[in-house]
């Protein structure tokens, strides 16, 4: 009797432990189905408010700014809304403008002729009026180098100077954040060109004797021909000239 009691005994402590070895932890599993890592879009968008217009967003970008026929020392104004409508995480964006592919070219009179009249004694030279010019040249793309620009972004004054000494650079113009519009302003101004600045910048060649009266090259101290401002004349070499360029906006995730 006591070795069956033993043997009973043995066997209860073997299934004992063996069902400790199969439950000595708990444990539990859960599965989480259909996550997500989204990438968000730069997306910049452009409104013309003068002509009103937009909003435009490659490849469907038109001509933003068109002004005709303007005379020396007037100006051109114009105001582009830019809009930031991507989805970046929260940080800062930055704008950029690249001025490019500037050119000039010559717009047909009423004629039909290539250049007005004063434009040709301008630049190849001949009588304008009583006074005899000597010619400045074809000067390539001559009216951007006289037409000035100055941008202003979200009230700042960001670029200004000569239309040709913004080509390629690329201009900071600065931040616009996610679901935000800025203005952009662009003024546009003709200059009149001085002769003595010609001269100075070596353009021209001041004569070793200047003529005096209104038989010769104006030498600034005729007072009468001071009064026509003949020493203006070569602003008459941007007659009917035409400048085109594009305009690149780069939207940047910054800094």
């Amino acid at each position: 009797m006591k070795n069956i009691f033993l043997s009973v005994l043995v066997v209860t402590t073997l299934v004992a432990a063996g069902l400790g070895g199969t439950f000595a932890h708990f444990s539990d599993t859960e599965e989480s189905v259909g996550n997500v890592v989204s990438v968000g879009s730069m997306d910049l968008k452009l409104y013309t408010i003068t002509p009103v217009g937009g909003p435009f967003d490659d490849p469907d970008v038109p001509r933003l700014l068109y002004s005709v026929d303007l005379q020396p020392c007037e100006s051109a104004d114009f105001t582009i809304e830019v809009q930031n409508a991507g989805q970046p995480a929260g940080d800062l964006c930055y704008l950029y403008l690249h001025i490019k592919n500037i050119t000039c070219e010559d717009v047909p009179d009423k004629l039909g002729n290539d250049r007005p009249e004063p434009e040709v004694v301008a630049e190849d030279g001949g009588m304008l009026g009583q006074v005899l010019v000597p010619g400045i040249g074809d000067i390539p793309c001559f009216a951007s180098q006289h037409t000035s620009m100055t941008i202003q972004y979200d009230g700042v004054t960001v670029w200004e100077g000569k239309m040709k000494d913004a080509e390629c650079i690329n201009i900071l113009l600065g931040d616009l954040m996610k679901c935000e519009t800025k203005e952009l302003h662009f003024v546009f101004h003709v200059q009149d060109v001085d002769e003595d600045d010609l001269i100075a910048d070596g353009t021209l060649t001041a004569p070793a004797v200047p003529a005096p009266g209104d038989g010769g090259w104006f030498d600034g101290t005729d007072q009468d021909i001071i009064e026509k401002c003949w020493d203006k004349w070569p602003t008459n070499a941007m007659m009917k000239d035409r400048i085109t360029f594009d305009m690149l906006f780069s939207l940047v995730q910054g800094p």
